[in-house]
């Protein structure tokens, strides 16, 4: 492609070092993507927090491009699909988004990461990645939107009830990503519209995964530098490339030796609120207890 659109202005790629941001996402976005095109072969990543502390890293070039190649592979993304980016670029993922972009050869549409991206778009892009809150905002800018898309990707933040309920009812290809800064965004995906969404994530190609004594993922690829990673994630194992996420080491309760997974209990009791209309957050927690050690609490 000749060049792309950020916020509704046409920048030629031989006119990138001519153009003036506005905004500081802009600058951030404009930063990066003259520091891909010029060649350069180590870029500054930043975590976004989500399980501690936000980290820093330096990763090689190499490596972003082999992460962008396995989500290129998988969703059989090529140079007539249009990319449309409206994450944060300052973060892996927005970075992430660009670079599948750039080593597909894709059409790109650049927009702020704001709640809803969608109200101004005149473009027809058929490949985009979203939080949770910019799905329902897509979904509710009308299903004739979702008709363009060949592939949503939805992370960040997790799904409700609800919001899996609407995406079942979209043939658009769907997926519910797994992954995190230290595998470059996701390293697996899970349809979930549909009329028979996926249970279980599958792993995109080229990763290894195994569950190590205590039940947690460890994640294998050239992304990885060929090392494994061991997350504080447990997991049960279906087949050798798939896998269903359970809930955090961290956050598992030991209640007189048997140990309870509060993500789960809170998805067994999302839908008895949620038929309700009752919208008020509610989570499971412990409560130390002298008999069992901890009891499970709502």
């Amino acid at each position: 492609m000749d060049g792309f659109n950020l916020n509704g202005r046409y920048i030629p790629w031989d006119r990138l070092d001519k153009s003036d941001p506005t905004t500081t996402f802009e600058q951030s976005t404009l930063n990066f993507l003259q520091a891909w095109k010029s060649g350069k072969e180590s870029f500054e990543l930043t975590s976004s927090g989500s399980t501690g502390a936000p980290k820093h890293y330096t990763v090689p070039r190499q490596l972003l491009t082999a992460s962008a190649s396995q989500t290129i592979k998988y969703l059989h993304l090529k140079n007539t699909d249009h990319a449309f980016v409206c994450m944060n670029t300052a973060y892996i993922a927005g970075k992430m988004m660009l670079v599948r972009a750039l080593e597909a050869d894709m059409g790109l549409t650049i927009v702020d990461p704001v709640m809803n991206p969608f109200a101004n778009l005149t473009e027809r892009p058929s490949f985009m990645a979203v939080v949770p809150l910019q799905l329902d905002e897509f979904f509710k800018s009308g299903s004739n939107l979702a008709s363009y898309f060949n592939a949503i990707l939805v992370g960040g933040a997790p799904l409700s009830i609800s919001l899996r309920k609407k995406a079942a009812t979209y043939n658009t290809p769907i997926y519910e990503t797994y992954g995190m800064t230290e595998t470059l965004t996701h390293i697996a995906l899970k349809k979930i519209s549909g009329p028979t969404p996926d249970h279980h994530f599958s792993i995109l190609p080229g990763v290894e995964i195994r569950q190590n004594n205590e039940e947690c993922l460890e994640i294998r690829s050239a992304v990885t530098r060929n090392q494994w990673v061991i997350t504080n994630d447990r997991i049960a194992m279906q087949g050798k490339d798939k896998f269903i996420w359970l809930g955090r080491k961290d956050f598992v309760i030991n209640s007189g030796g048997v140990k309870i997974h509060p993500e789960q209990v809170e998805k067994k009791l999302e839908p008895f609120f949620n038929d309700r209309g009752w919208t008020n957050r509610f989570l499971i927690g412990p409560i130390d207890n002298d008999k069992y050690g901890q009891t499970v609490t709502l």
